[in-house]
């Protein structure tokens, strides 16, 4: 047995010196494939504020130069909004929304891996803004009247008409929608009252008549103005966050507010000596726009900047002279016809006023004023102008609640009144 293994190793000896020629130095090396890592970029998808949970939002790419089977995995989410497959569909997470009044864009962290080798990319996600229209006012369906308020042309009742009720004002905040306005209690008074996402707060007892007429929203703090009557006497109130506060003498209401950094502006009237006169609160401090010898009421405020807009009627001896007041200054917008300012909007260097049946853009009459509504309240969003009121229809015979986009009316019900618009 030994001998047969020497013959077998000297035979192997000489196969590798007969394999071998001159002119080769070394043995031939076959490479070993060398891994690499797959490749990724940054990439940007967007999704609809609207979309549901398991929206698809797009797939990424990579590429691969071993042409590997490709996985992907999220390893920094956002809140854990997002989900990937391991083939790389991006979708919206499972019980999941995305909003772009909290968010406007999301960025997380994917990575790719072939089996052996792994890249990362950062994934942004926009979100798109959906345009809501908001509008409060009241609708009659042959009883008394039913605080309403409208969310892209859906009817949303307050109340159950069981009893008059109106809304006056609506202010959207995050996801929260507050309307203010009034219902008639059980005691036959006027509540005034403030609905919170359809919630129902009263502001006053009902032991006398009161009234919201705004509602605004800064930060945490929900500020409402109105009136209530205490002994048959009026008084603009403020309420902030449910505390009430009257901010006004014997004879005055506060018809709207509008909050600028810690600055709290509110409008309405005070009576004087012998007329009401038109008047600004700004922090509780009373400033006169009017001297007292017509009659004047401010109806509407809004800032831009450091300028104070304000929006109302002063009376000669006959008629209603609409005004727009600007840091005190009074235009006219009217020669004396009787008719009135209810709202002011400022967008860039633009001013809109409505009131009565009359619309201007930076004092300067408007064609929509040609036809025979009754407009209320004004709000521009991305150039679009929204303005709300009541149009009589001579085929139903009725007064339609009513707004207007860029002067193309749509109708929210057939028989009611359109108080205020907000877009956002």
């Amino acid at each position: 047995m030994k001998h047969i293994k020497k013959t077998i190793t000297l035979l192997g000896v000489v196969l590798v010196l007969f394999g071998c020629s001159k002119d080769d130095d070394a043995p031939v090396v076959v490479p070993i494939p060398q891994n690499i890592a797959p490749q990724i970029d940054n990439q940007e998808f967007s999704i609809s504020e609207s979309a549901t949970e398991g929206t698809a939002i797009g797939t990424l790419v990579a590429a691969d130069v071993n042409e590997d089977q490709l996985t992907y995995t999220i390893t920094t989410n956002d809140n854990d909004l997002f989900a990937i497959t391991d083939a790389g569909s991006l979708s919206l997470a499972t019980g999941k929304t995305v909003n772009y009044d909290v968010a406007q864009t999301h960025s997380i962290t994917v990575a790719v891996s072939d089996g052996t080798d792994t890249a990362s990319a950062t994934i942004t996600i926009n979100v798109t803004n959906i345009v809501d229209v908001y509008a409060a006012g009241y609708e009659n369906k042959g009883g008394d009247d039913i605080a309403t308020f409208w969310k892209n042309g859906e009817a949303i009742s307050l109340t159950d008409g069981s009893n008059e009720a109106k809304a006056n004002s609506v202010f959207v905040s995050g996801d929260d929608v507050y309307v203010a306005g009034y219902e008639v209690g059980n005691s036959g008074f006027e509540v005034a009252t403030l609905w919170r996402n359809g919630e129902t707060i009263k502001l006053t007892d009902g032991n006398s008549d009161a009234r919201a007429n705004a509602v605004y929203v800064s930060g945490n703090d929900v500020y409402v103005v109105g009136y209530r009557f205490i002994s048959s006497r009026i008084f603009a109130t403020l309420w902030k966050n449910q505390v009430q506060k009257d901010i006004g003498d014997i004879g005055s209401s506060a018809n709207a507010v509008y909050v600028s950094g810690d600055d709290v502006y509110i409008v309405g009237y005070q009576y004087g000596e012998s007329k009401s006169v038109a008047t600004l609160w700004r922090n509780e401090e009373e400033i006169a726009l009017t001297d007292g010898v017509n009659n004047a009421f401010a109806n509407d405020v809004y800032i831009s900047g450091t300028d104070v807009y304000i929006a109302g009627i002063e009376t000669n001896l006959t008629n209603g002279i609409a005004t727009l007041w600007k840091n005190g200054a009074a235009t006219m917008l009217t020669d004396g016809n009787g008719k009135t300012a209810t709202s002011v909007f400022v967008s860039g260097n633009d001013v809109y006023v409505v009131g009565s049946n009359n619309f201007w853009q930076n004092n300067v009459l408007d064609s929509l004023s040609q036809i025979s509504a009754q407009f209320s309240s004004v709000y521009v969003f991305e150039n679009d102008v929204y303005i709300s009121g009541t149009l009589y229809s001579l085929t139903n015979q009725k007064y339609e609640a009513s707004i207007w986009k860029n002067s193309e009316q749509t109708v929210l019900s057939g028989e009611g009144n359109i108080t205020a618009v907000f877009v956002k």
